[in-house]
């Protein structure tokens, strides 16, 4: 199955979160209307949002490709900041944009190197903080 293209605003996001001083905590992009391509959807800054908004800013039945600045502390309590791409598709979504979406998945992380992780996630408690963080314990 043929993925979706990927604009440029979505290779554009992944590097301006890239970018320590951007202060960035997301950016979510999505499927447009026409269901042929995978744009820009919103972004937030760290300074305007907790982990939770991204959580609220999620459909409950539609895939999306999210670029995740996670801060957090390891077990020795040293600060972490890793950047995590996540491909958020939950069980309830249709299935053709379930299954075009997946496809799109790797040409996505081919547009988007240089995170710690790439995650694919389709139950709501696995994007908790404390999840994602287990996630990335082992992540250097």
């Amino acid at each position: 199955m043929a993925g979706l293209n990927i604009k440029g605003e979505v290779t554009d996001g992944w590097n301006e979160i890239k970018k320590a001083a951007s202060g960035l905590r997301y950016i979510i992009f999505k499927m447009d209307e026409k269901k042929e391509n995978v744009v820009f959807e919103k972004k937030k800054m760290k300074c305007e949002c907790s982990h939770e908004d991204v959580l609220d800013d999620l459909p409950a039945d539609e895939p999306r490709y999210i670029a995740l600045n996670l801060d957090y502390k390891n077990v020795e309590g040293a600060d972490r900041s890793k950047l995590v791409l996540i491909f958020w598709c939950p069980d309830n979504c249709e299935i053709k944009s379930r299954m075009v979406s997946a496809a799109t998945f790797q040409d996505v992380k081919k547009k988007c190197p240089g995170g710690a992780k790439c995650l694919e996630i389709q139950e709501r408690s696995e994007l908790s903080f404390e999840a994602l963080k287990e996630e990335l314990k082992n992540v250097k």
